[in-house]
């Protein structure tokens, strides 16, 4: 399925990614960064995955609610499927939104990058607030988000507590 685009400045990063990724040319310079951060001073959560076929994925993670200093985690090129998870991107880039959220909310982005270009998406990072209409996504995009947001809770949930 070919991504629709609307016009824009923006364009040229969404439209090398999908070239890339039809093509299966995925080296070193095409790459997403999956982040989220919100929440109040006292439930601060920060989640940072960086996807890229040479690296694997690159994980970070900061969650005062589950009591979790920085922690780093990744998982090998060969362990992640890099090419399915970046053609679920593709499928669904078009869904994600381009408006602000509310003061604490958690608030997703999604940045791919090919060649010098890059472009940042905005999305609803937790899973059961996108079934809501105005929230949701197109179905390989909602893949692809649980996908991300399942390693920042695997992680989580391996090292929970780490804070006092």
């Amino acid at each position: 399925m070919q991504p629709q685009f609307p016009d824009g400045v923006k364009q040229r990063a969404s439209r090398l990614f999908a070239e890339r990724v039809r093509q299966g040319n995925l080296g070193r310079d095409v790459r997403l960064v999956y982040y989220v951060v919100g929440g109040m001073p006292s439930t601060r959560a920060e989640y940072k995955i960086n996807v890229d076929s040479l690296n694997g994925v690159q994980i970070e993670v900061y969650d005062l609610l589950h009591r979790l200093s920085k922690t780093r985690a990744s998982i090998s090129p060969k362990e992640f499927d890099v090419a399915s998870l970046f053609k679920q991107i593709c499928a669904g880039l078009h869904s994600l939104l381009q408006e602000s959220f509310p003061p604490g909310a958690l608030l997703g982005r999604l940045t791919i990058s090919v060649e010098c270009e890059q472009e940042t998406f905005s999305f609803v990072p937790e899973p059961e607030k996108r079934t809501v209409q105005i929230n949701r996504v197109a179905p390989s995009m909602e893949l692809a988000l649980q996908r991300l947001w399942d390693i920042a809770q695997r992680v989580i949930e391996e090292h929970q507590g780490g804070l006092p």
